[in-house]
């Protein structure tokens, strides 16, 4: 279901868009404004996945308006006015449609928003895929691994050992270096020339020793210094020494 507002100045313009919406299935219409003002105040506390929008109108141009909403709403300008066309696509706008507007024409706008929130889902779906799980190949197997099992990875010249909260563990052929930086927007830290572990994993650090998980790992001097430093920054509650 794709849901729409409508915004425009004149009355009978939003009746056309109404009467449009009511013979598309698959869309609906949820309100319409005449006030680009009324309309950032419904969209401060309720969601849509289209607008309808004119150009020229009292108190906030639609084009203005554009700047005001979150960028994956997807805009269909509809206005009397041609000039606007090119400053239209440069913010994004699905489609740009001149008044009067026929069925025809309004259903073909539609589809193009079918067909970017058809691509918009796939790209989420892929930044979710690529967030969650590590792709890795060892032991002549193929695994896919969720990030949020791994709780350290120790390197061995060549080769490195993923170490799981189920007690598996997998080895591959790839360097610690490769793979610190394939994880390091993940919050996983070199914490010694040999090892690996992921930030929100650290249970306690005594001396040069990391409990992670169920597991320690040893904690290289310089290393430590940094990892205190990243946590003194968020705050050590009982540290007094500050």
């Amino acid at each position: 279901m794709i849901r729409s507002i409508a915004i425009d100045d004149e009355p009978l313009a939003l009746e056309v868009v109404k009467l449009h919406c009511e013979k598309v299935p698959g869309l609906k219409l949820e309100r319409t404004f005449l006030s680009a003002v009324d309309a950032l105040e419904y969209l401060k506390e309720n969601r849509v996945d289209l607008i309808f929008l004119d150009i020229n109108m009292p108190e906030i141009n639609g084009l203005g308006f554009r700047q005001f909403i979150v960028s994956d709403i997807q805009i269909i300008f509809i206005t009397a006015y041609e000039d606007y066309a090119v400053k239209s696509y440069e913010l994004n706008a699905t489609d740009y449609i001149l008044k009067p507007v026929s069925f025809e024409r309004f259903y073909n706008a539609i589809e193009k928003v079918k067909q970017r929130q058809v691509g918009l889902n796939e790209n989420q779906l892929s930044k979710v895929s690529k967030a969650e799980t590590i792709v890795v190949r060892g032991d002549k197997k193929v695994y896919q691994i969720k990030i949020t099992e791994i709780e350290y990875i120790e390197g061995q010249k060549d080769y490195a050992k993923i170490y799981l909260t189920n007690q598996e563990r997998v080895v591959i052929r790839e360097s610690l270096k490769r793979i610190a930086s394939s994880l390091a927007e993940h919050n996983f830290v070199r914490v010694h020339r040999s090892y690996i572990v992921p930030i929100q994993k650290i249970v306690s650090i005594y001396g040069n020793t990391i409990r992670v998980g169920s597991r320690e790992v040893p904690l290289g001097k310089v290393q430590r210094n940094v990892l205190l430093d990243k946590f003194k920054q968020g705050g050590i509650l009982g540290d007094r020494s500050a």
